[in-house]
């Protein structure tokens, strides 16, 4: 009776140190974070991570009155945008 105890604990302890090493060596893998694509555009423009990043004032300031004079036009502000991207 007591060995039947005995073998039982030994079977479960084998068994749940058994899951954890398989859960260790077989779990996700961490992400390696993607390398920043930078693109500098002619107007000044550069888009990293995801935002549009400009080298001075100046750039910033044209790039705003593009924006406002072409503002009815959507498709050519999107073809820009996408040229950056």
């Amino acid at each position: 009776m007591k060995s039947n105890l005995f073998i039982r604990f030994w079977r479960f302890k084998g068994i749940l140190l058994l899951n954890l090493l398989l859960f260790s060596c077989l779990s996700c893998q961490k992400e390696e974070p993607q390398a920043n694509f930078q693109f500098v555009s002619d107007d000044g423009i550069t888009f990293r991570d995801g935002r549009l990043v400009f080298t001075d004032f100046a750039s910033f300031t044209d790039y705003q009155k593009w924006l406002y004079e072409n503002q009815s036009n959507t498709q050519l502000i999107v073809e820009k945008i996408s040229l950056l991207d």
